[in-house]
């Protein structure tokens, strides 16, 4: 890559490298002038042309702010290998809060308008803190990467203010709490088709040895022509690494809550723990929302609860014993021992030979869905069903 340094009489032309850690300038690779740091407290800021093109940067160098002026495919370039490495000065101005879609402790998303192209964009700001830093951040961009059809598609990230932020495309549709929220109850057909398609998402997740640790209704997505997308990964961990959150230090403590009254016996400093143990409590997290999706009715109690909440979740789930088809499933994604509750795999298996026709499952009373909810049923019977 190409730069220029203006100067009063002349320019000075530098080459561009890429390092490890660093991006070094000058006039060849013996004779490097500026070294530019890959890590969060080197600043960035942008310098923009006509139609707000990108025509070069600023750097801090010894107290003096430098400019290197370069075509846009070179700044593109070359922000490709600053984002998520450094922190950017300007670059957020590109992007208008439309609204909010959602505020959290830890982090907001926004419906915003690139001032680049011109597009309404999704996009998530999480500060840099305890709960959330770099590891994090460059974690979930790794997964997002993945390019899975059931994982919402990155456009942008890049990190300002102290604040990473994430440019997710727009959806359209409804999160799975507007659906349950909604007065017509989920028909088993669409139940199925939401489940099929997270189980196959974690499928994937589990074999590169993801854990996902985060299901809910706000981060499932409904599109309107059926495709169910996960929009939030913000506390995804690997195997061998959850003591590196602070999440993870109290999901251990609450681990020897449930196993030493229950009697468990379980080695925690090892991989076949992390895949009984880890694996399992994103089954037990989908199983709990299915279970909101199946009888209308919220699970107060989680595997994470103290022993008294523990053995609540044993009497709620006794109560569905010998039932067949998706109660018979729930029963066996809420099995309290994560030993014996059912994987990934098992229960992906479970519903291939299942039958759609099964009516074990406790039904309410009859309601119209057809005049206000059109695009479920398009969904269900005219794309889910056919390619699932």
């Amino acid at each position: 890559m190409l730069c220029k340094s203006k100067h009063f009489f002349r320019d000075t032309e530098y080459l561009i490298y890429e390092q490890e850690n660093s991006i070094q300038i000058g006039k060849n690779a013996k004779q490097i002038k500026y070294t530019i740091k890959l890590e969060l407290s080197t600043i960035i800021t942008w310098v923009y042309g006509d139609r707000n093109r990108f025509i070069g940067f600023k750097f801090r160098w010894k107290q003096k702010l430098k400019t290197m002026i370069m075509d846009y495919s070179g700044c593109l370039q070359l922000k490709s290998i600053f984002d998520g490495k450094v922190s950017y000065n300007n670059l957020i101005k590109m992007f208008n809060s439309i609204k909010s879609i959602r505020e959290q402790s830890q982090n907001a998303i926004m419906l915003v308008h690139s001032c680049i192209d011109q597009r309404q964009y999704q996009m998530k700001v999480t500060p840099n803190s305890i709960n959330y830093n770099k590891l994090d951040f460059m974690l979930e961009l790794e997964v997002l990467s993945l390019q899975h059809k059931n994982l919402i598609s990155v456009q942008e990230y890049f990190v300002e203010n102290d604040k990473f932020h994430i440019i997710y495309e727009y959806l359209e549709g409804r999160s799975l709490r507007e659906r349950l929220n909604s007065q017509y109850k989920m028909r088993k057909e669409e139940i199925i088709v939401v489940l099929k398609q997270i189980l196959s998402l974690l499928n994937t997740l589990h074999k590169k040895g993801y854990i996902c640790r985060e299901l809910t209704q706000d981060n499932i997505f409904i599109q309107k022509d059926g495709k169910i997308i996960l929009t939030e990964l913000g506390q995804i961990t690997k195997l061998g690494e959850v003591l590196r959150t602070k999440r993870g230090t109290k999901d251990i403590d609450n681990i020897n809550e449930l196993i030493l009254p229950n009697n468990m016996e379980m080695n925690q400093n090892n991989e076949e723990f992390d895949r009984q143990f880890w694996f399992a409590q994103d089954i037990y997290c989908l199983g709990e929302l299915f279970h909101e999706m199946l009888t209308g009715k919220t699970l107060q109690k989680t595997i994470f609860d103290k022993h008294s909440a523990f053995q609540s979740s044993q009497n709620t789930i006794s109560t569905l014993r010998k039932k067949v088809g998706l109660r018979k499933l729930l029963d066996r994604m809420l099995e309290p021992d994560p030993r014996l509750r059912i994987s990934v795999e098992q229960a992906q298996n479970f519903i291939k030979d299942m039958e759609f026709g099964d009516d074990s499952f406790e039904d309410f009373s009859d309601q119209d869905e057809r005049s206000n909810f059109q695009e479920v049923y398009y969904f269900i019977s005219n794309v889910c069903l056919q390619n699932l």
